[in-house]
C-alpha cells in the first residue's frame, strides 16, 4: 500500500506543476501570393512567411489559427503541458488498474472468453 501511496503522490505533485494544457501542433509555413509578378512565384526561396499556424481538432473538426512569432514558444508550451498531462493521467490510470487487481481481486486477473 506504501508503494501505491507514494507513487500515487508523486504523481500528483507533477500534475500540480503544469500549467495550462492546450491541444495541437505547430506547423510553420511559407506561402505563395496571387501576384503572379511577384517575387514568391519566382523561387521557393522567395516565398511569405514563415507564417505559425495552430492546429486543433475540436469535437472531431479541424480547427487553425495563425498567432504570431512571439507566442510561438508559449503555444508550445502550452501543447507540451497537454502531453504531460495525457501521460500523467494514464500514468494514475495504470497505477490503479494494478491497485484494484492487487488490493480488491486478490491479484485475480481473469480473461473472459
Amino acid at each position: 500500500m506504501k508503494d501505491y501511496e507514494s507513487k500515487l503522490n508523486e504523481l500528483k505533485k507533477q500534475l500540480c506543476k503544469l500549467d495550462i494544457a492546450i491541444p495541437g501542433t505547430i506547423h510553420i509555413q511559407y506561402r505563395k501570393c496571387g501576384k503572379l509578378n511577384c517575387r514568391c512565384h519566382q523561387s521557393q526561396d522567395q516565398m511569405h512567411g514563415p507564417y505559425y499556424l495552430w492546429y486543433r481538432k475540436i469535437d472531431g473538426k479541424l480547427y487553425t489559427s495563425v498567432i504570431d512569432e512571439e507566442s510561438v514558444e508559449l503555444f508550445k508550451e502550452m501543447i507540451e503541458n497537454r502531453i504531460k498531462l495525457e501521460t500523467i493521467t494514464g500514468e494514475i490510470i495504470k497505477l490503479g488498474e494494478s491497485h484494484i487487481v492487487k488490493e480488491k481481486l486478490g491479484q485475480k486477473n481473469s480473461k473472459k472468453s
